[in-house]
């Protein structure tokens, strides 16, 4: 079942169309190719569901995202928008299945059987790389987890047991670095 209604935002009406999930879709303006609604705002061009937010709580610094709990891109229903960090919202893509990795990207050289096959194999990275017709930091990114992830880890694999409890160095990094952008946007 679907209303339409309007919603007045800065002097300006914006028709909308609500949905059964209690979703407001904007009507006549078209959406980017990720399904976004862009929207002239304070001098520049910016998301609407963003802009909505920004609106009735305030500023937000650049890295904080606007997320939708609805997971749909075009809603603007302040009820369905909350703030978080970019791994928040990359969190999210993944929970509601819009993340693309491994073979689904078009221009990967290597396929999950291939991954399997360099995590249980023995030979040199450099070998590795030349085999399969990639850098040397593709072949570490996979042995080290930090890539292909969802291809399952061979237990015995002697790549494996360096040092397995050791975290990386970046995502150390990328931990911190979340922890203080929300420290900061806490005070």
């Amino acid at each position: 079942m679907y209303c339409e209604s309007n919603y007045s935002f800065e002097g300006r009406e914006i028709k909308m169309m609500i949905t059964e999930p209690g979703c407001w879709i904007p009507v006549g303006r078209s959406k980017d190719k990720d399904g976004y609604i862009w929207f002239w705002f304070r001098g520049k061009m910016t998301r609407l569901h963003r802009a909505i937010y920004i609106f009735l709580h305030g500023e937000l610094p650049s890295q904080i995202h606007v997320r939708h709990i609805c997971d749909n891109p075009a809603c603007f229903n302040p009820a369905h928008l909350i703030e978080g960090t970019a791994q928040d919202d990359a969190d999210d893509k993944k929970r509601h299945g819009r993340q693309i990795y491994g073979e689904q990207i078009g221009i990967a050289k290597l396929t999950e059987a291939k991954v399997e096959a360099i995590l249980k194999s023995n030979a040199p990275i450099k070998t590795l790389a030349e085999e399969y017709d990639v850098s040397e930091s593709t072949i570490g990114s996979i042995i080290n987890g930090q890539t292909w992830k969802q291809v399952d880890r061979p237990a015995n694999s002697p790549r494996l047991n360096r040092a397995p409890d050791k975290p990386s160095i970046m995502g150390a990094r990328s931990k911190t670095k979340l922890q203080e952008i929300k420290q900061s946007n806490n005070k």
